[in-house]
């Protein structure tokens, strides 16, 4: 190999490392819910759903499809279409206008969109989040909480500090 050829060799290799590419590389790297593929965490956040739900990543749109049972489009459905980000676009419905168009709720704000289009799903979440934040009360959240409210008392406490007649 000449001399040439090595050069165009090594400025092809740096080139390769650059860090140019590198940021290139990870604009259309995985789903991390901050860089790309935000519309699945913003709804995880507002119906209060753990980004792992049900063993389902719902930083990834089509995950959405396969952890919720489908239903029709109607206000506070979720909606699912093909395209628009690696694994799709999720949205949150506001308000049914008829037709092929809804007012909808995502990571860019409330607007119109047509959800004939794409291969459209909807699913209903339909208050899980709630549910799923009762659930996640555990014994060590108790045992914290109770350390630290003044106003917890066991009945031990209280029946040492007033006695059977202060009952």
């Amino acid at each position: 190999m000449n001399i040439a050829n090595r050069l165009v060799l090594a400025l092809v290799l740096c080139a390769l490392a650059s860090p140019a590419l590198a940021a290139r590389h990870h604009a259309r790297g995985a789903c991390d819910g901050i860089h790309r593929c935000v519309c699945g965490t913003t709804q995880a956040n507002h119906f209060g759903l753990p980004w792992t739900y049900n063993g389902h990543n719902l930083k990834q749109a089509r995950e959405w499809t396969r952890a919720f049972p489908h239903t029709t489009i109607h206000a506070g459905a979720v909606g699912y279409q093909r395209g628009g980000g690696p694994t799709g676009h999720v949205f949150r419905v506001v308000a049914y206008n008829g037709g092929c168009t809804a007012t909808v709720a995502d990571e860019r704000g409330t607007y119109e969109r047509d959800v004939c289009s794409r291969g459209a799903t909807f699913m209903n979440v339909g208050g899980l989040g709630a549910t799923y934040s009762a659930r996640r009360t555990t014994s060590h959240t108790t045992r914290h909480h109770a350390r630290s409210s003044p106003q917890v008392a066991s009945g031990d406490a209280l029946m040492a500090r007033f006695g059977a007649a202060g009952l």
